[in-house]
């Protein structure tokens, strides 16, 4: 794991799973079969000043 994926959240656009780590996607992709899954990059919202309801410790 490296700092980018910590900035990167992954949405299954057919059962409505969340993933922080791509090899979680690629598992659900290979044992559900959905493929319907989109890419957020966290950091793109901060640097808008939306509040995204991260809150940094």
């Amino acid at each position: 794991m490296n700092r980018e994926d910590l900035k990167v959240i992954w949405f299954c656009r057919e059962c409505g799973t969340s993933f922080v780590f791509r090899s979680d996607v690629e598992d659900h992709e290979e044992n559900e079969g959905h493929s319907k899954i989109s890419k957020y990059d966290l950091s793109s919202y901060t640097d808008m000043g939306v509040d995204i309801g991260v809150e940094r410790i």
